[in-house]
Formats: structure tokens, C-alpha cells, sequence
């Protein structure tokens, strides 16, 4: 059996639910920067999401509003 070979770059590779490998081996620096910042504002609007929808006195509206 003989498998095909991929010559293009094939980055950010998911290779389970939880593990994602994005520009480890990429010589791509702008593309490692723009992971790593949109990772950082996902991580930091998931904690403000988290934090209001904990909070018990904020309504469904202000929460929406995230």
C-alpha cells in the first residue's frame, strides 16, 4: 500500500476534541501571531461570558449582550 503525500501546508491540524496544533511546525510567524492573538481574545470573551453568566444578578438580556 502506497499513501499519498501532501506537499502543502496542512496547519492549524486538529488531531483530537482537545488538541490542536497551530504553526508548531509552520515557518509562518504572521500566521502564529494571529493564532495566538485571536486564541487570547476567544480565551478572555469566554471568561467575561462565564463570570456574567455565573453572576446572579445579571438578566438574560445583559448576558445576550456579550
Amino acid at each position: 500500500m502506497e499513501w499519498p503525500t501532501n506537499y502543502d501546508d496542512f496547519l492549524p491540524l486538529r488531531t483530537s476534541p482537545n488538541t490542536v496544533w497551530s504553526g508548531f511546525y509552520s515557518t509562518r510567524p504572521s500566521s502564529k501571531r494571529l493564532i495566538r492573538e485571536t486564541s487570547s481574545y476567544l480565551q478572555a470573551i469566554g471568561r467575561a461570558y462565564s463570570l456574567k453568566y455565573i453572576d446572579q444578578l445579571s438578566s438574560d438580556e445583559l448576558i445576550s449582550e456579550l
